[in-house]
């Protein structure tokens, strides 16, 4: 499997409704020096990331818990678990093929 030239990105554009997720085609980058590039063939919706996305955290820790993920929006993209193939392995990556 080889690299696409372009792939598709979630961006969360500001806390609340799943209407605040948008996928965006844009070019694939090429992986830094300690990095791989995984094209994602599989990835779950975890009750995390709805809550994240949401914005909807126990009472008390909205403050804090802005100030860890972002204040108007995520600053990290949903999806931290998926399932894929590496097809680039950055210079200084060990242990991956």
């Amino acid at each position: 499997m080889s690299a696409p030239k372009q792939m598709r990105q979630a961006r969360i554009l500001a806390y609340g409704a799943p209407e605040n997720l948008q996928i965006d085609l844009v070019p694939t980058p090429k992986p830094k020096p300690n990095e791989v590039l995984v094209p994602v063939i599989a990835a779950p919706v975890t009750a995390g990331d709805v809550r994240i996305r949401s914005g909807k955290v126990p009472q008390g820790m909205q403050t804090l818990s802005r100030l860890a993920l972002g204040w108007s929006r995520p600053r990290n993209p949903p999806g931290w678990s998926f399932a894929g193939e590496i097809v680039a392995v950055g210079s200084e990556a060990t242990g991956f093929a």
